[in-house]
């Protein structure tokens, strides 16, 4: 019983310190902003983000990309995972 109750409250304490790990970097970005807020007002950088996703439903891929090309390589990835679940699903 004490054990359970060790395991229990050791697994509650490793997600706590899992969030609050996550939860660092965004503090510490906060207070960062204040202090560069002038410096980011002279000098203004455009930069772009390209992600996208897969979600797989069973062997169906479902793909979301930002632009034409990150879809495209995702598809070729979802390909892959596709034809490696049916040769592991075919083989046993």
């Amino acid at each position: 019983m004490r054990s359970a109750f060790f395991l229990a409250l050791l697994g509650l304490s490793l997600i706590f310190l899992g969030m609050w790990i996550l939860h660092l970097p965004a503090q510490g970005k906060i207070y960062a902003e204040g202090s560069r807020q002038k410096s980011a007002e002279a000098e203004e950088k455009i930069t772009e983000v390209k992600g996208g996703a897969i979600v797989m439903i069973g062997p169906i891929p479902i793909v979301v990309g930002s632009d034409g090309r990150t879809a495209l390589l995702l598809m070729l990835m979802a390909i892959g995972v596709m034809l490696f679940w049916f040769t592991m699903v075919g083989s046993s």
